[in-house]
């Protein structure tokens, strides 16, 4: 059960977490990009943004829960959903041949 603090649904939600507010922390670690993949980082910092923005609300709606407050999941949804949109340009400005990599936004 989620509820329960050593369950493997809390570890593992406690991973994603962690791996969605270090999001735009990673990209910076990944030092100055090259010339030709400006816009894929570009990209790649929008997602962050969103994805930290939606795991913030997943957070606070996640505490009033467990508080026995009503939580709003759903707030989280549409960064989260802008987020993995993000990723995906971002991913597709990685492929040889986009034209999106050579575009600034």
């Amino acid at each position: 059960m989620l509820g329960e603090p050593h369950s493997r649904a809390q570890v593992m939600l406690g991973r994603f977490e962690l791996t969605l507010a270090d999001c735009s922390a990673t990209v910076e670690r990944l030092g100055p990009e090259p010339s030709d993949l400006a816009s894929a980082r570009q990209y790649a910092l929008a997602a962050c943004a969103s994805l930290e923005r939606g795991d913030r609300l997943v957070e606070t709606a996640l505490h009033g829960l467990s508080s026995g407050e009503v939580g709003d999941v759903e707030s989280a949804t549409a960064p989260l959903s802008d987020g993995q949109s993000e990723m995906a340009v971002a991913t597709q400005t990685l492929q040889p041949g986009s034209d999106k990599g050579a575009s600034s936004g």
